[in-house]
């Protein structure tokens, strides 16, 4: 079977989607010999998939691509064209939106519906359109795949699609390598980084609830003293997105915003980070939970959303709403070694769960379904 896979969205430094699409990649050449792939790709990603074995071939769209309006028109116009000429007997779309022309079985991921949950904080128009691409998305798709229990119910309910369309695959932890620790002290320099740190994740998006996690500084004691709080994603609109609250509570000089951070770079920040914090409102996964796992790093996040479903009892969970939760949470595990060792043990376990050659052989699965593939020796029945 000859698979195209839509990549003509994806930039590098994405965030969960690269993620996604780069381990699952990953898996697929590792877990299935049979197929073949062709990447439909743009000139900002086409260069980044060398590595892969002769299975999987390329086509570049010449488009520069310069927006997400670019992005999905790209994939709108050309994806059927190229399906069709290239013969494609099946296409995945992994990034929540299929082409409305189709020239062949189309299976669609949907990692999420918070346009829904978070329509309160999103402009009306933003919100509405997702809501349109994704719904329209779901309902001609031939098969939907998402990343949680909590997801397949969401988009169920909330899209009105049946559940017995959706397959429930699980992220993993990124396909990284080990960091070397002498290139440490250099970056934590370079950062700003003088001791022990806590790490997060937000892009300044509202359902990151950053401000949360701020004002949750307030209430540590003992433990605030020495530490900084490192928070990855793009600066800019973090540093816009709570400015005030952090002239209010006087904690520039504690919180540094890395910005985009190279892969061998995030690695570094987060193998050293004493733990991570994660108070997100709203998560189809929650890639960071179990790749700081995964580096053993033992992880205090929100109990909302997907989070308890890929924590398990690996993470110490509280109410994303109450800074005064989160800073209890922080400082249990600040302050008492022995809990944090067994939570350190307890993450590397939970994320062993998670696996991206697992993730590509059911993925594999759904792809034979949508296209009616009888394994040679099966027997038909019915």
């Amino acid at each position: 079977m000859k698979i195209g896979i839509n990549l003509f969205w994806l930039v590098p430094g994405y965030g969960g989607l690269e993620t996604y699409v780069r381990g699952l990649l990953s898996g697929l050449d590792q877990a299935d010999d049979r197929n073949q792939y062709l990447l439909f790709t743009n000139p900002l990603n086409h260069g980044t998939f060398g590595h892969l074995s002769n299975r999987f071939s390329r086509r570049l769209c010449p488009l520069p691509v310069t927006s997400r309006v670019a992005w999905r028109v790209a994939e709108q116009l050309l994806t059927p064209r190229y399906a069709a000429v290239e013969k494609i007997d099946l296409l995945h779309s992994p990034a929540d939106m299929i082409p409305l022309r189709r020239t062949c079985p189309v299976v669609v991921t949907i990692h999420d519906v918070n346009f829904y949950s978070l329509s309160d904080r999103l402009p009306v128009s933003a919100s509405r359109l997702f809501e349109l691409w994704v719904q329209r998305s779901a309902r001609r798709a031939d098969a939907i795949i998402t990343v949680s229990e909590f997801s397949s119910f969401a988009i169920s309910s909330q899209l009105d699609v049946a559940l017995s369309r959706i397959s429930v695959i699980h992220n993993a932890p990124a396909v990284r390598k080990l960091p070397s620790p002498a290139h440490w002290p250099r970056l934590a320099q370079r950062l700003g980084i003088e001791g022990d740190h806590l790490i997060s994740f937000a892009d300044g998006s509202p359902h990151k609830n950053l401000a949360s996690l701020l004002k949750a500084t307030v209430y540590l004691k003992s433990s605030w003293r020495g530490l900084q709080l490192v928070v990855i994603g793009q600066r800019a609109r973090q540093a816009r997105s709570v400015r005030a609250l952090l002239d209010k509570l006087n904690l520039n000089s504690r919180v540094i915003f890395t910005g985009y951070l190279r892969e061998d770079e995030l690695n570094l920040v987060m193998a050293n980070a004493r733990l991570l914090v994660y108070p997100s409102l709203y998560e189809g996964f929650g890639l960071p939970v179990v790749e700081a796992m995964s580096m053993g790093v033992p992880v205090v996040c929100s109990n909302a959303a997907a989070l308890p479903e890929i924590a398990g009892d690996a993470a110490m969970l509280f109410n994303p709403l109450s800074p005064v939760e989160i800073a209890r949470a922080i400082e249990r595990l600040i302050t008492n070694e022995p809990l944090r060792r067994e939570f350190v043990i307890a993450g590397r376990k939970q994320a062993r769960r998670f696996s991206w050659e697992r993730a590509a052989q059911q993925t594999i699965a759904v792809y034979d379904r949508v296209a009616g593939f009888k394994a040679p020796g099966s027997l038909a029945t019915g």
